[in-house]
């Protein structure tokens, strides 16, 4: 096959979202069981501070993947 790489393309916004689900996917298995662990063998003084952390984490994730998703629609 020829490919054209002077021609820009586009990927579809379906594309992406579907390949941003599967790595969020991805990134809840690998990390499920060592934040089960940190918080099953954390004292209680630091699970203030793990679930503090995982929630800044998610927070943040949570906004780059809207302004991911916003711009994608605003094409």
């Amino acid at each position: 096959m020829n490919y054209d790489f002077s021609k820009p393309q586009r990927q579809s916004a379906v594309g992406i979202i579907i390949m941003a689900a599967n790595t969020l996917q991805h990134l809840i298995r690998a990390l499920i069981f060592p934040l089960i662990f940190a918080f099953a063998k954390a004292d209680k003084q630091y699970l203030a501070y793990i679930g503090l952390g995982v929630l800044v984490y998610w927070f943040f994730f949570l906004c780059i993947l809207i302004s991911i998703i916003e711009t994608l629609l605003s094409f």
